[in-house]
């Protein structure tokens, strides 16, 4: 099977993407298991019962939303983020780089002063994955 249609079959099932990862806060997995006896020390589950994924964040941190999409933050004094979220592409045959484009158009739209800081291949759980850090305005806030 090519690296395409392994990432389209895994993109089936999670795209993490339009997600500000900060690998060395969070840990994300495939799995949407309601056992927490594997929360790593110092972290606390963020993505509820209807995310098909699971995000830790650490415990001094602040849960936002617990739906499709996870947000979490820091504290009032530091604005610092993460968001999280799973897509399925609509068509098997796209990539994740098709999709992207889709959703860059989307994300261009939809803020203002978008500039991207980082693209570029990763792994998530194990499976091969894509990166993408930006930042953009909407409603005069920063994101």
């Amino acid at each position: 099977m090519t690296d395409a249609k392994v990432t389209a079959i895994t993109m089936k099932k999670l795209i993490s993407a339009a997600a500000i990862l900060i690998a060395a806060l969070s840990i994300v997995s495939c799995s949407n298991s309601t056992d927490d006896s594997n929360i790593p020390e110092g972290m606390i589950r963020a993505s509820g019962e209807a995310a098909s994924y699971i995000l830790y964040i650490p415990d001094d941190w602040q849960v936002d939303l617990q739906t499709g999409v996870t947000t979490a933050h820091v504290s009032s004094d530091d604005p610092s983020n993460i968001s999280a979220a799973a897509w399925e592409l609509e068509h098997t045959d796209d990539t994740i780089d098709t999709w992207w484009e889709v959703n860059l158009a989307e994300l261009e739209n939809a803020f203002t002063d978008y500039t991207e800081i980082y693209s570029g291949d990763t792994e998530l759980g194990g499976i091969p994955a894509k990166e993408y850090i930006y930042t953009a305005k909407l409603g005069g806030a920063e994101y």
